[in-house]
């Protein structure tokens, strides 16, 4: 039963992170196009396009959160293993299952964090400078690739604490 719940839960973060992956690319398709564009119409028309600046910092933010979560569930993220790996096996997840409980903790922080202060921004009016929209609701790109990544470390805690327990 457990191990059933445990795979659902498996595909169904998988699914999130593969649709925030894909929406990373479509971000950078856009910030090509709109880079180009920007580029194109200042040399040869003399107009850029308002806001290009703007707008292409809230793509990039939205690039490297969004891909956040996939990376983790890919297993893709930096990881030194120079001593970890002379560790015993049981060593060895015992070290990962503390790494991820402080990677959950930090990036739990930045969910928490960056939704008070969007809602902040959200409730002062705050606005993109050049182009007059809300910030609010860009900020809170941080908060969902943050808690998308957090759902990938619960699992992996999960998935650790299980392997130990069988294990052991």
């Amino acid at each position: 039963m457990f191990a059933k719940i445990l795979g659902a839960l498996e595909v169904g973060l998988k699914n999130a992170a593969l649709v925030m992956h894909r929406l990373s690319w479509l971000m950078l398709f856009a910030l090509l196009i709109l880079g180009t564009s920007d580029v194109l119409g200042r040399y040869f028309f003399n107009r850029p396009i308002t806001g290009t600046r703007e707008i292409s910092s809230i793509l990039v933010v939205g690039i490297v959160v969004f891909g956040w979560a996939y990376v983790q569930s890919k297993k893709g993220h930096v990881k030194i293993d120079f001593v970890v790996s002379r560790f015993p096996s049981r060593a060895q997840v015992i070290t990962e299952l503390v790494v991820s409980f402080i990677s959950l903790a930090v990036f739990g922080t930045i969910v928490w964090q960056s939704a008070v202060i969007a809602m902040r921004h959200w409730e002062m009016g705050y606005l993109v400078s050049v182009i007059q929209i809300p910030i609010a609701p860009f900020q809170l790109l941080v908060t969902l690739g943050a808690l998308t990544l957090c759902l990938e470390y619960i699992y992996e805690i999960i998935s650790l604490s299980h392997k130990i327990s069988k294990e052991g």
